[in-house]
């Protein structure tokens, strides 16, 4: 009886093990459906180094950085290159030599983001060595005001008096984010991306519109103090053109306006 009882013991113990095993691997599965090999959340695609931090000297060509939200993280590209990453393309051909891209971009930051991380981070580290600084920022501290509609539908209603009295405070950030850089960058090309208007059809009185092209214009003077700092403005192409170059979530660019950014930018960094 005893024999029997452990014979029915192991049995049970190795169905155990086996149905662990089993599970183990429809998890694995899951996982690797989910998040393909090389894959990562978008979230986690914000350390992208294409050359060693800590000898730089041995990577000869053009080191890039690309800092501040999801514009430069590049989300809505279908090819996932953003207008950096046409950059680095552009200006590899352009120049014949190699060209990194360290791409330390964040989904959804704003103005107290990007500050914090340059004040309390190795991202200074970066900035010291790159050739080329390009960043992105302020459109998601305007963007807090946008609701959705009272009536349910997918339409959003934006609390412009809102977004009006924190502009200034938004500002002040960017002129530190500004001054920050300069500091640490004084030889590199610094590149700051304007803002462009994503609801322009639900904006009538384009009172959106006229915030927008405030902050811009306050962009533009602060980066007049610095001589190796200019404000890329894509406004424009955005106001005439926003349906051709907006991806499906009616906010960030398809691959077509990050193409036209990656166009503007080069024409400042040539």
């Amino acid at each position: 009886m005893k024999r029997t009882n452990l014979t029915w013991q192991l049995t049970g113990l190795a169905g155990i093990v086996s149905m662990a095993v089993m599970l183990a691997g429809f998890a694995w599965a899951v996982i690797s459906l989910v998040h393909p090999a090389g894959a990562e959340p978008a979230d986690q695609q914000a350390v992208s180094t294409s050359a060693p931090m800590s000898a730089p000297g041995e990577a000869q060509g053009i080191h890039i950085l690309a800092l501040g939200d999801s514009l430069t993280l590049g989300i809505g590209d279908e090819k996932g290159e953003g207008y950096a990453g046409k950059v680095k393309n552009l200006l590899r051909q352009e120049s014949k030599q190699e060209v990194y891209v360290w791409n330390m971009a964040v989904s959804g930051a704003k103005t107290t983001d990007l500050l914090n991380e340059l004040e309390s981070s190795t991202l200074l580290s970066y900035a010291e060595q790159a050739d080329i600084i390009l960043f992105t920022i302020g459109g998601n501290d305007l963007n807090q005001w946008a609701m959705p509609s009272a009536d349910g539908t997918e339409d959003l209603q934006m609390n412009y008096e809102e977004a009006r009295q924190h502009l200034p405070e938004a500002s002040a950030r960017l002129k530190r984010i500004m001054a920050i850089l300069e500091q640490h960058a004084p030889k590199a090309r610094i590149v700051y991306v304007g803002l462009y208007h994503p609801y322009p059809d639900n904006d009538p009185d384009r009172i959106g519109g006229y915030i927008i092209q405030q902050w811009n214009a306050e962009s533009e003077q602060l980066a007049n103090a610095y001589p190796n700092m200019v404000v890329v403005p894509i406004y424009d192409f955005f106001q005439t053109k926003w349906s051709e170059y907006l991806f499906a979530d009616h906010y960030h660019p398809n691959g077509a306006g990050y193409a036209e950014i990656a166009a503007r930018v080069m024409q400042v960094i040539r």
